[in-house]
């Protein structure tokens, strides 16, 4: 672990870290980071060591698109009661992996709608408040 001002970038900061620790992984190993470090550059330099790694994928269009015609890819059952599918998509340098889980889309959907009723409730206060001073403009005019 390295510590590093603040505004280091995160990419920055894993070449560094990364730098300091590769003398001591074996050929082999898995290299483990978050999305945040995710670059080709970086990538590029553990795959030049012989190494392995698995890191968060920061999605972009393409990505929609794959997401979008999610179902044509025919994905694999991978949890049967929580809903969780997958598919894999083979690069020339890397496998990207996208899972989908009805049980997390549904608890998300949930909680969405309880956040949506909860801020319209909270709002109903400064409806009336914003009522009275609309009301009392127009009697002072």
């Amino acid at each position: 672990m390295t510590i590093e001002p603040g505004n280091l970038n995160d990419q920055t900061h894993f070449t560094k870290t990364y730098r300091q620790s590769r003398n001591r992984l074996r050929e082999g190993s898995l290299v483990i980071f978050d999305k945040g470090a995710n670059s080709v550059a970086n990538t590029q330099i553990i795959q030049a060591d012989n190494l392995q790694y698995v890191t968060g994928k920061k999605l972009n269009k393409s990505d929609d698109k794959i997401i979008a015609e999610f179902e044509t890819y025919n994905p694999q059952v991978i949890e049967k009661d929580s809903g969780i599918r997958g598919i894999k998509i083979e690069k020339p340098n890397s496998t990207n992996y996208l899972y989908v889980s009805e049980k997390l889309q549904k608890e998300q959907l949930e909680y969405r709608a309880r956040k949506i009723v909860s801020e319209i409730k909270e709002q109903r206060p400064f409806r009336r408040v914003l009522t009275r001073i609309r009301l009392f403009q127009n009697d002072s005019e």
